[in-house]
């Protein structure tokens, strides 16, 4: 069996790496809000059997919890990639508590972060399980002919397929602002 991705906010800014992870033949539990982008994202998959999609919104928190604990027990993650704004870091700590509660496998996460979210007076302390091997990906910006801009999709995507293969802790996407 391939080892199993969770991806947490899938089929939006990271349905690249979803499409990635999905053509290196990872099954993958694609999580998001949006059922139609998720339907679209597993039709237009290499292998769209290797997909499952789950539909939930992670600021309710009962139900995130309830349904990611079905999905770790059908299935143990080696992988979690996960993008949660601020309003859902209490999902993001009761996820992390249920995997090391549901299954002995040691799993990675891979905590993407905006970069407004890594600043020290905003970055969220979470507490990590001795199983799991922590990885955080920051997104900053990119500056070209002297003007900034946003990262594309396709930057991001790119940005956290490096750092699932990276051995890297710590892996900033583009430029960052000076954040002390």
């Amino acid at each position: 069996m391939s080892e199993h991705v969770l991806l947490i906010g899938g089929s939006g800014m990271l349905s690249g790496s979803a499409q990635q992870l999905n053509e290196d033949g990872f099954y993958i539990t694609v999580v998001a809000r949006d059922a139609n982008r998720l339907e679209v994202l597993k039709k237009t998959s290499l292998y769209p059997e290797k997909i499952a999609t789950v539909s939930l919104d992670y600021t309710n928190v009962d139900q995130f919890r309830r349904d990611i604990t079905q999905v770790i027990q059908v299935c143990p993650v080696h992988k979690v990639i996960a993008w949660f704004h601020k309003e859902g870091h209490t999902s993001l700590q009761h996820m992390c508590d249920d995997i090391a509660q549901h299954q002995e496998e040691e799993w990675e996460l891979i905590h993407v972060k905006g970069s407004s979210s890594a600043h020290p007076a905003n970055n969220f302390s979470l507490s990590v399980p001795s199983s799991c091997l922590y990885k955080e990906v920051i997104l900053g910006f990119k500056e070209e002919q002297g003007h900034r801009r946003w990262l594309t999709h396709s930057e991001i995507s790119d940005g956290v397929y490096k750092a699932l293969h990276s051995k890297q802790n710590l892996l900033v996407v583009g430029l960052l602002e000076d954040l002390k």
